[in-house]
């Protein structure tokens, strides 16, 4: 669901102006969320609910980072 949902905010949210902008800071997000995942903090079950929301702005922040990317690489192309 939070896929679908990011990609719809890939298409409708993201100007063409920001997308830049919009693109480092998903990879941002998507770094600390792969470290989060992948540290020993996550084995603790008080620590769950972190291990849990990085997953999910993981989830919604990389499909609309596929989205902005694929529609960059086109408006490059068409340049």
């Amino acid at each position: 669901l939070l896929f679908v949902i990011g990609l719809v905010l890939g298409f409708l949210n993201v100007a063409e102006k920001e997308a830049s902008r919009f693109l480092i800071a998903t990879v941002a997000l998507t770094i600390v969320s792969i470290g989060v995942l992948t540290t020993g903090l996550s084995a603790y079950s008080a620590l769950d609910p972190v291990r849990l929301i990085a997953m999910n702005i993981a989830a919604l922040a990389g499909a609309a980072a596929l989205v902005v990317g694929i529609k960059e690489i086109v408006g490059i192309g068409k340049n």
